[in-house]
């Protein structure tokens, strides 16, 4: 389409018509780009985003035990509160 936009004999319906053509197949090209990016970001990120749920879960059970061994302690209800937003 690029070729056929720089001949100099071409009518305005066809140009407007060739321009349009491009403008939506960039769009298309630019949003293809974008989604590959997002894809190999939340590949990338996988694996430490599931270490980082192993911690919260194991910090989640230690707060649980703490609390089962002394039920009055506010800090440790706080605690857990948090881990679990």
């Amino acid at each position: 389409l690029q070729r056929a936009l720089r001949r100099d004999g071409l009518s305005d319906d066809l140009r407007g018509k060739y321009e349009a053509s491009l403008r939506e197949l960039e769009g298309k090209s630019n949003e293809r780009a974008q989604q590959e990016r997002e894809r190999h970001m939340a590949q990338k990120y996988h694996r430490v985003k599931f270490f980082d749920r192993r911690k919260v879960d194991r910090r989640i059970v230690q707060a649980e035990r703490e609390l089962a061994a002394n039920p009055n302690s506010s800090s440790v209800q706080q605690k857990l509160q948090a881990l679990r937003e």
